[in-house]
């Protein structure tokens, strides 16, 4: 059985930026789920996905690949730094995701 836990989405560090569609804390909580989510599909036992490049991420599970962070301050260091979520739409509800990596696309994005 896969499981995941997340006790703390909406504290520095898990939240989303101030302005998403539904609030910070059902937003934080989303964008940390999608995470975990496609990590729990596609590294299920912790060693099948990670980043063989030489890069800044490698070792790093296929959610690390595009968690995009952003400050509403000029200085990163005496503002908070906030996960940066896509908005998605669907079916007329808008919600706030972590953008995944797409194969297909060789990027970042939130295609459903």
């Amino acid at each position: 059985m896969l499981y995941s836990v997340e006790p703390f989405t909406d504290v520095p560090g898990c939240q989303v930026r101030p302005g998403t569609p539904n609030g910070q804390l059902v937003d934080s909580t989303n964008d940390v789920l999608s995470h975990e989510l496609i990590e729990t599909i596609t590294d299920p036992d912790g060693r099948t996905w990670v980043d063989v490049t030489s890069g800044g991420m490698l070792g790093q599970e296929i959610g690390d690949e595009c968690v995009f962070v952003t400050s509403l301050g000029l200085d990163p260091f005496t503002n908070p730094l906030y996960s940066d979520p896509a908005i998605i739409e669907v079916e007329g509800r808008k919600y706030a995701i972590q953008p995944e990596y797409n194969n297909r696309a060789q990027a970042c994005t939130a295609e459903r």
